[in-house]
Parts: structure tokens; C-alpha cells; sequence
């Protein structure tokens, strides 16, 4: 936060401001899951915000049709979390939300919350709250949504894109790629312990009487269902930094230092594979007719994401430029993402 001189002091800064609404829309930039926040053009028909909810939070000077024309405005989404089941913990029911968020970044940057619904079903059943309600019940709706936040960036986020999606780049790798194999040799310092921290995570955190069973609401069973929704939903776009940036539309986003560090480090990756690459792949055939790196590729295709081409993973390599995306993304999301999602924790 701009407010944060050293991170030794942010269990203070968090003890005095967990309340703040600009602390609470400044970790969808730059908390533990930076990748959720999107560009709001049209309000949802499922959450009907209008401009009189807001008009006392927005000020006189400015509406909500403005706003959104200016790009001011952005969503978070939880309709994933919908039909997630949950578990019975210490004999207490445990409950899930599926919210919807609505933000608004202010001339002075911070980005702010201006509506928040906790289902996907607007009505007598699901108010829509706001800035101007009563203190405690617009903090609930808000740890509410932290709540969900902790829900997709646990499984999905950090679990599925930042663990599970490097385990399968690092069996892959060991079963098709021979160890002299170029790309091996790239590849397996950024793999290294990937399948060993997984193993750690099956046994003590999703496997039986572990973490999730004990602690989570979702328990194991649950997280199995989020695992399998979010599997359907992952894309390549959203694996490739630069493209995800675009297809959230926060691209113009401030002090959202997420992007602005992770595209120099994705340039960088990117620019270091493209010299290796180079190396060994002189045209578009040799990079055709390398069987080893086309097995890889097809083997990361079927097994992680299950042969669907709606993801837009590649099932083959056709050309140098191909290549250099693919292993830029591999690196990126076994370091550099994953150091974003976890390192905050």
C-alpha cells in the first residue's frame, strides 16, 4: 500500500486499516489474487447498482453512466463459488458466498468499493450493499467477500494455476523431454520441486484429515468441485500475462503493480527463451519436426487441460515465435506468478 514504507510493518498497517475501503480495493491490485479485478462497461443484469445507490459515494460531480464511459470501473465476479457445497465444521454448518463487487478507481487513484451483492440472484433475498450502510453491516458484506476472495484464490489461483498446472509442465517435461534435450536443460531449474511440494500438499493440506478437511468450509470434497469448474474455465489467455491483462480490459489501471512488475519479468523470460530457441530452431519445420517437443506439448494438452481446444492451448507447435510463448508462459507460472499468488500469504 502507498501508505506501507517496509513490509515488516504490514501486520501494523493491517491491524489499524482493515476496515478502509481504499485497503479493501487496493488488494484486488495487489493482494494475494491480482488476477480477478476486471473493466466494468455494462452493470451485470444480475446486480442492478443504479446511480441513486451510489450518487452519495461517487459525489456531485460526476454519475455512474460516466464513470463507466471513462473506464473508471471495474467487477469482481464469484460466480464460480455458486453451487460449491460446504461442510459441517466443530457441528456448524459452514456457508460460501458468490458475490458480486462493484469498484470504482477515483481520481486520486485509490480504488474503492461502491456496491457489493452477495449472490447471483438480485432480490428481497440478496440487498445490494453500499458505502452509506450502517458501519458493521457494510463491513460484513465486505468480509464477506473476502471470504470468497480466500475461496478462489486458495483453490484456484494459487492451488490450480500456480501448483497443479506446474506439476503437469514438470511430468510432461520428465516423461517426454530426454535430459539432453534442449528445452530440458531450459526447463527443469524452474520445475524443480514442483511435484515435491505437491506431494506435501496431497498429504497435509487437501488429503484426508488435512488443513481442508479440517479448517476449510469447502472441505475436500468441495474443493474437488471448484478444482473441476475451474479447470473448465481455464484458458490460455489467461495463462499469458500480456493477453490476460488485455482481456480483463486493466490495462490502464493505476498503481496496479501486479502488471506493471509482471509484464518487465515476462519480457525478460521471454527475451531469455528467445535466445535459446534461436539456438537450436532454425525454421518453422525444425520446430515441426522435433517429435520430443511436439510430444511434450500434446502430453501438456491432454493431461492438463483435458483435450478441450476451447482453452486455446496449443495440442502442437507450429513455429519458433509459438514456442517462445508457450515456454515463457511455462517459466512465468512456475516462478514469477507464483511468487505473486503465494509470496503474500
Amino acid at each position: 500500500h502507498p501508505g506501507l514504507p517496509c513490509l515488516c510493518l504490514a501486520a501494523e498497517y493491517v491491524f489499524k486499516h482493515w476496515k478502509d475501503d481504499d485497503f479493501f480495493g487496493y488488494q484486488f491490485l495487489n493482494g494475494i489474487n491480482p488476477i480477478k479485478i476486471q473493466k466494468c462497461t455494462k452493470i451485470p443484469e444480475n446486480f442492478p447498482v443504479t446511480q441513486e445507490m451510489v450518487a452519495g459515494t461517487l459525489g456531485k460531480s460526476t454519475t455512474l453512466p460516466e464513470e463507466l464511459k471513462k473506464g473508471t470501473i471495474y467487477l469482481v465476479d464469484y460466480k464460480i463459488l455458486e453451487t460449491v457445497p460446504s461442510i459441517s465444521l466443530n457441528d456448524k454448518q459452514q456457508y460460501i458466498a458468490a458475490p458480486l463487487c462493484l469498484l470504482h478507481q477515483t481520481p486520486s487513484g485509490d480504488v474503492l468499493p461502491l456496491a457489493i451483492q452477495l449472490s447471483q440472484r438480485p432480490g428481497p433475498q440478496s440487498p445490494i450493499f453500499l458505502p452509506t450502510d450502517e458501519e458493521w453491516i457494510w463491513t460484513l458484506a465486505k468480509t464477506w467477500v473476502r471470504n470468497a476472495e480466500f475461496h478462489t484464490h486458495e483453490g484456484i489461483a494459487h492451488l490450480l494455476r500456480g501448483h497443479l498446472m506446474a506439476e503437469v509442465f514438470a511430468v510432461a517435461t520428465l516423461r517426454q523431454l530426454p535430459m539432453c534435450h534442449p528445452l530440458y536443460k531450459l526447463l527443469i531449474p524452474h520445475l524443480r520441486y514442483s511435484i515435491y511440494v505437491n506431494v506435501l500438499a496431497r498429504t497435509y493440506l487437501i488429503g484426508h484429515r488435512g488443513t481442508y478437511e479440517r479448517a476449510i468450509a469447502t472441505g475436500r470434497q468441495g474443493l474437488a468441485v471448484l478444482l473441476q469448474k475451474a479447470l473448465e474455465e481455464l484458458t490460455y489467455t489467461q495463462l499469458c500475462l500480456p493477453d490476460d491483462i488485455e482481456a480483463r480490459g486493466v490495462g490502464s489501471l493505476r498503481n496496479y503493480y501486479y502488471r506493471d512488475d509482471g509484464l518487465k519479468i515476462w519480457d525478460a523470460i521471454g527475451s531469455f527463451v528467445s535466445g535459446i530457441v534461436g539456438l537450436y530452431y532454425k525454421s518453422e519445420a525444425s520446430v515441426q519436426g522435433d517429435g520430443e517437443l511436439q510430444a511434450w506439448v500434446g502430453e501438456v494438452f491432454a493431461k492438463g487441460f483435458l483435450s478441450k481446444a476451447a482453452s486455446g492451448v496449443p495440442s502442437s507447435i507450429r513455429s519458433a515465435p509459438e514456442l517462445i510463448k508457450f515456454l515463457t508462459m511455462v517459466i512465468f507460472t512456475c516462478s514469477a506468478y507464483h511468487a505473486a499468488v503465494n509470496g503474500g500469504q
